[in-house]
């Protein structure tokens, strides 16, 4: 294999569809699977595209049957009465609605005006997205308390380098 050539230049097809699968089946984000696919080829690319957008779509989908099926069947009191739509609803993760709803959204507005003013709104979300995503995250971690996690019985690994005292000379 040459320098300029990469590995995929020399996979078959069946190694492209698998890598593809793997791809976009394991990857988080949509832009990261594309990236990926794009890296190990054009078949591995169209395949995690697929894949990735599947579960993109089913989503909801799965939500919904896996909140009906630990409703009725796993967590379900044979002695109460039979769950009914409140149950499902109040156990339906709600930021699947968030998802339908900016996709909505999103895609309506890309429709509706040019393609300069849709990019230039693009670059605004984009920044209000990191911003909540920063957020998020301090409000995670404002509520951590590693008292809790020894309460629940957290240890120290053993394997765990030794914490140094203030006062002792370091190595």
């Amino acid at each position: 294999m040459s320098e300029s050539s990469t590995p995929s230049a020399e996979a078959s097809p069946e190694v492209d569809a698998v890598a593809g699968a793997w791809i976009g089946g394991n990857i988080d984000t949509t832009a990261a699977v594309t990236a990926a696919g794009a890296l190990a080829g054009d078949d591995a690319l169209k395949i995690a595209t697929i894949v990735k957008t599947t579960q993109n779509a089913l989503i909801g989908v799965v939500a919904v049957a896996l909140s009906a099926y630990f409703a009725f069947k796993v967590e379900r009191d044979p002695n109460a009465q039979r769950p009914g739509l409140k149950t499902l609803w109040d156990r339906f993760p709600k930021f699947v609605l968030g998802f339908i709803v900016a996709s909505g959204v999103g895609t309506w507005y890309a429709n509706a005006v040019s393609a300069a003013d849709a990019k230039t709104t693009i670059g605004v979300v984009t920044d209000w997205r990191i911003w909540f995503l920063v957020l998020a995250f301090v409000s995670i971690g404002r509520e951590f308390r590693i008292g809790a996690l020894k309460e629940a019985g957290w240890r120290r690994s053993p394997s765990s380098p030794a914490r140094r005292s203030p006062t002792s000379p370091s190595a």
